[in-house]
This record gives structure tokens, sequence and C-alpha cells, in this order.
């Protein structure tokens, strides 16, 4: 059994965005050497939301579908 889209969203945001909001001020002004692994966590989130291959692109649908900015 799998989850819907809406479920995997509701538990992405639960699970890894509310991590990423607690840390949010201590990001800023971080290089982006140090901000790519959070980018990648985000990255492999969307992708189990949205269903996509490991190597499938994701940047059009997280902006489209998910409203999610990148890092």
């Amino acid at each position: 059994m799998s989850l819907t889209e809406d479920a995997a969203t509701s538990m992405v945001l639960a699970f890894v965005m509310s991590r990423v909001d607690y840390s949010n001020s201590v990001l800023h002004r971080v290089s982006s050497a140090d901000v790519q692994p959070l980018q990648n966590v985000l990255n492999v989130a969307a992708g189990s939301i949205l269903r996509k291959q490991k190597f499938d692109h994701i940047t059009t649908d997280v902006r489209d579908r998910l409203h999610w900015l990148l890092v």
C-alpha cells in the first residue's frame, strides 16, 4: 500500500520541513557548499512525494506542484 500525494506531503512537512524551518536562522549567509546537503535532502523528499525516480529532474515540479523554493 502506498501513500497518497497529500499524505506524503503532510509527512514530509511534519518531519523534514519542520526541522528545516527550525534551523532556518542558522542558514543565513552560509556557503553554497554547506547548503548543498540540505538541498539534497529536500530534493529527495520532493522526489518521494512526487514519486520520481532517483535521477529525474524535479526543480520545475517543486515550484509548480509543491510550491517550494530552492534553498
